[in-house]
């Protein structure tokens, strides 16, 4: 599970709350990476994003068990420049993040 410094924890706290789903957190991490490690190593279900799904089930075979619907996160980006040069970010900023 993600530590209680992340933005996204108190999203799922409220997710689970409403499920009325009480988790045994059994470790909680602040690197993404780490939690994905940890959860396809088979030491538990984790919470990712979507658009990684693919990646997961392919790569790291593990097996999607459901949504949590609601549950969202915000990324910002903050840059010196008024207008934004490279075509990664531009993709983000434009939406087209397919």
């Amino acid at each position: 599970m993600a530590t209680g410094h992340a933005a996204v924890r108190a999203s799922l706290d409220q997710w689970f709350e409403r499920l009325s789903i009480r988790p045994r957190v059994v470790g909680e991490f602040e690197d993404s990476a780490l939690l994905k490690t940890f959860g396809a190593s088979g030491m538990g279900v984790f919470p990712a994003v979507e658009r990684v799904h693919e990646e997961l089930t392919s790569r790291d075979g593990v097996k999607r068990i459901g949504a949590c619907e609601g549950v969202s996160e915000q990324f910002f980006a903050m840059g010196t420049e008024r207008r934004v040069q490279h075509p990664l970010v531009q993709r983000i900023v434009s939406g087209r993040v397919d």
